[in-house]
């Protein structure tokens, strides 16, 4: 009965919300950025702000290979897939952008933005059903049928600044010099999708909640800002230096525990524990009944130094080259469970507490790498290699590695550290008008990586296993993988008066292999796998913006992890194969 009671006020809060949103919108009529008028032609001053209104919904239902609701090998991975059912709102929610320019003489001045959402789905309780009275939801700082603080604080009501930098150009003999400082994103290389995959991992943190939830969302546009410092000397037309050191280190931003996209209910906002199963079988029989887990305790985060790099880029003839170097520190987490270390023993909330986990950042990764780039008619080709020293490769036992106190994120890591190669390939293209468009755009991206050796650790060995301490390779990944991007868009202009539309369709997929760095789907699709989408985006008079979209997941599905009799792994499936779902949006700038 409660939470019929929840989900009849969750609907009131949609109609209010949507016509607060509506409402606030159409007031703006037809407004246009705010500019300043200081009297002094030398400066100029803006202030943007956008609104925006989105709604999702869950179209399919759960599938027992992605989720279930038994104490059984999802225990830890189920939490974000049971807590939406088919047809639930998996978003309602309205976004505010607001930037502020300063410039003087287009030489100097500074920028400043702020972001700030709400989401009335994570206000309110879910759909999980709660089996075993909800022992089996791993977070138990509230009900089974509510989403944790952290959780709420990332999803459902945040703001943050973005940019907050100065900057000034000025003329060193026949040079031109740009420097900036403060929080801003700056990005090396020439990937336009698989950013993880290419030298632009060095340079910043990535919004994984905004990739999987917004379909065909470039890098650019996932990349996070962090405070830094950067120089770009224009030496020559033809000729260019720059370097940045970074003052922060900022992990990647993952979704919350429980939250829709979750593939994981132990990580990072929101994660709480990890469940190991009876407590009985696992600690004492007169514990039967209890779930044995290891709690949360403090991540062991990359030290703010040490992250930097440079680069050089020339032109000749219809080409641009580029040369990069860079250290930087891994945004992703692994896992360390300590077994033994501040073990709590048994708790009120039906755990018995064995240990402690943390999410872990590996430091000091070194990366050297080249890119070109050309313009052959209406087509942009670009291309980029690297090669990354002392990576974090993908470990069995993934869920989480079995670590002690010993155990740190650089010189003494739990995981397997290796040399590695990435090579992106990527073209954006033009397309003139046919019977079937009046214009249309290509953007495409395909990444290869693969294992050049390992430096610490070893591969599994069926007979022997994985020695303590021994780092093992994840047995399922492979030497090598590629996968592949697009979105092609046909476009259509005037449909009604002052209305213009675009069809963008994306697929990603996972041409072959089993990656041993970019695990995660989120940062390339499962071998095999992917996902396509469908949308269908408006403009209205160049200020309104709407849009419509479809996300299906094809593919195996799974689990991001396969358990095994004696260690779990990845499964390299498609562990959102089963969260098929649709958006709308509006929005406006003023």
């Amino acid at each position: 009965m409660r939470k019929k009671v929840i989900r009849r006020g969750a609907r009131r809060s949609l109609r209010h919300i949507a016509a607060g949103a509506v409402g606030a919108l159409l007031a703006v009529g037809s407004a246009q950025a705010f500019t300043f008028d200081s009297g002094n032609p030398d400066v100029k001053m803006s202030w943007d702000n956008t609104f925006k209104y989105s709604a999702g919904w869950r179209v399919r239902d759960i599938d027992s290979k992605v989720a279930d609701n038994s104490l059984g090998p999802q225990i830890n991975t189920n939490d974000g897939d049971m807590n939406f059912k088919k047809g639930s709102m998996i978003s309602n929610r309205l976004d505010w952008l607001s930037e502020f320019d300063f410039r003087y003489q287009n030489k100097m001045g500074f920028r400043v933005s702020a972001a700030a959402w709400y989401d009335d789905v994570y206000q309110h309780g879910n759909d999980n059903p709660g089996a075993m009275g909800g022992a089996l939801v791993n977070y138990k700082s509230v009900a089974y049928d509510k989403f944790p603080q952290g959780t709420k604080d990332l999803h459902g009501n945040k703001t943050e600044f973005r940019d907050a930098f100065v900057y000034g150009t000025f003329d060193a003999g026949e040079s031109s010099v740009n420097v900036k400082a403060g929080q801003f994103t700056q990005l090396m290389g020439e990937s336009l999708f698989f950013g993880y995959n290419g030298i632009a991992a060095a340079q910043t943190p990535l919004d994984l909640v905004r990739a999987l939830s917004v379909p065909n969302s470039q890098f650019k546009e996932i990349a996070m800002p962090v405070k830094q410092i950067s120089a770009m000397v224009q030496i020559n037309p033809q000729l260019s230096v720059g370097a940045y050191y970074q003052f922060e280190f900022k992990r990647s931003r993952v979704p919350g525990a429980g939250s829709y996209f979750s593939f994981a209910d132990f990580v990072d906002s929101g994660g709480q524990n990890i469940l190991l199963g009876d407590a009985g079988a696992i600690v004492a029989p007169p514990f039967a009944g209890m779930l044995a887990s290891v709690h949360r305790t403090k991540d062991m985060d990359a030290k703010n130094s040490g992250q930097g790099g440079a680069q050089i880029k020339f032109k000749t003839g219809d080409y641009e080259f580029g040369f990069y170097a860079a250290q930087f520190h891994d945004k992703m987490p692994q896992f360390y469970v300590r077994a033994g270390n501040n073990a709590r023993g048994p708790l009120a909330n039906g755990l018995f507490d064995v240990g402690d986990y943390m999410m872990v950042y590996a430091e000091n990764i070194r990366t050297e790498g080249v890119s070109v780039s050309t313009l052959v008619g209406e087509t942009s080709l670009s291309a980029e290699l690297s090669f990354r020293q002392n990576m974090p490769l993908v470990a069995r036992g993934v869920t989480a590695v079995w670590a002690t106190t010993d155990n740190n994120n650089s010189n003494n890591p739990a995981y397997p550290v290796g040399d590695t190669l990435h090579f992106n390939m990527s073209t954006i293209t033009v397309f003139g008008a046919t019977p079937l468009w009046e214009g249309a755009s290509l953007v495409a991206e395909l990444a290869y990586n693969q294992r050049l050796k390992m430096t610490r650790g070893e591969k599994y060995n069926a007979v022997t296993g994985c020695p303590a301490g021994g780092r093992c390779l994840d047995p399922l990944a492979t030497k090598s993988a590629t996968a592949i991007q697009f979105v092609f868009q046909p476009e259509y202009f005037q449909v009604l008066p002052g209305l213009d539309l675009q069809v963008p369709i994306g697929v990603g997929y996972g041409i072959d292999g089993r990656s041993s760095v970019a695990g995660v789907a989120a940062l390339m699709p499962p071998e095999h796998g992917g996902n396509i989408s469908i949308g269908l985006k408006g403009e209205y008079l160049k200020t309104w913006q709407m849009g419509f979209n479809y996300t299906h997941y094809f593919g195996d599905n799974s689990s991001v992890i396969r358990y095994n009799a004696d260690a779990p792994t990845l499964s390299y499936k498609n562990f959102h194969g089963d969260r098929d779902f649709v958006t709308l949006s509006i929005q406006r700038t003023f």
